[in-house]
């Protein structure tokens, strides 16, 4: 009895643990819903001119590369069921990520 809860529960941990690290994928452009295609790499004004939307949210963080510290600001927005992490660091997109937020 006590292996098959062993089974069982690992069997959910990996499922869930698997599950969340499919669940955010990292992406090289997005398309706004005006039609322009941002890229990593362009610039915050063209980000902020053509997404159409205000963030639903934002949040700052520091990272360090090249012994030097920098501002990142993640810029969030919900798009047609999707969950997309805008990083913009040196006023350049630095990373575009998304998640699902159907259930």
């Amino acid at each position: 009895m006590k292996i098959r809860h062993v089974l069982v529960l690992s069997f959910v941990c990996f499922s869930i643990s698997s599950s969340i690290w499919a669940a955010i994928q990292q992406l090289n452009s997005l398309r706004t819903s005006s039609g322009v295609v941002l890229h990593v790499g362009d610039s915050y004004q063209k980000l902020a001119t053509h997404m159409g939307q205000s963030p639903e949210g934002m949040s700052s963080s520091t990272i360090s590369e090249n012994q030097r510290n920098y501002t990142a600001m993640h810029y969030v927005y919900e798009i047609e069921g999707k969950r997309y992490t805008i990083t913009v660091v040196n006023d350049r997109i630095r990373q575009i990520e998304w998640v699902s937020i159907n259930h």
